[in-house]
């Protein structure tokens, strides 16, 4: 089954934040989904906090482990 993770839930979890344990049961053995403003605004961040090239790899390992829609009609279809 899938499940539609948060901007903030994303940067919980990235961040290892102790409110991410929270949603963690949540998550296991579920499909991870982000929307496309999710994908946009962990872009902005990283652009905002001026990362150099030793974080962005972690977040790019986020972005590999879960399912981005492009826009609602491809979910709708």
């Amino acid at each position: 089954m899938a499940v539609v993770v948060d901007t903030d839930v994303v940067s919980f979890l990235y961040k290892q934040d102790d409110r991410g344990a929270f949603y963690l049961p949540y998550l296991s053995n579920q499909l991870p989904i982000i929307s496309f403003m999710t994908l946009a605004e962990l872009e902005r961040w990283t652009l905002a906090a001026n990362w150099g090239g030793a974080q962005t790899p972690a977040l790019d390992e986020i972005f590999a482990s879960v399912h981005r829609l492009s826009g609602f009609s491809s979910a709708m279809s």
